[in-house]
């Protein structure tokens, strides 16, 4: 914590003694084009748009309907069930012969 403004030190110190609770994490992804805005291409931007814009709204969006789902009355039987909110892409199996 050395280093760190004393804002930050209270608060480490309030999340470490059980006095505050963190709000949580929920997507902590991103990506840096690591060049000046005027040398980086129009490739890269879109790579670094589609990490840091897109990917976040869209995580969000699956998870908004796992909580809508989860919040019904059609889930009134999951009990400590394990939800995987990954788009779809558990259900698909694919099969290497």
């Amino acid at each position: 914590m050395y280093g760190l403004p004393r804002r930050e030190q209270e608060r480490h110190a309030a999340l470490d003694s059980g006095e505050q609770r963190d709000g949580g994490l929920v997507n902590n992804a991103g990506i840096y084009p690591g060049a000046t805005t005027a040398l980086t291409g129009e490739e890269t931007f879109d790579r670094v748009y589609a990490v840091n814009i897109k990917a976040p709204f869209f995580l969000t969006a699956a998870i908004a309907q796992a909580a809508a789902y989860l919040a019904s009355d059609e889930a009134s039987f999951v009990h400590g069930a394990v939800l995987d909110v990954d788009g779809g892409r558990t259900a698909v199996a694919v099969i290497a012969a």
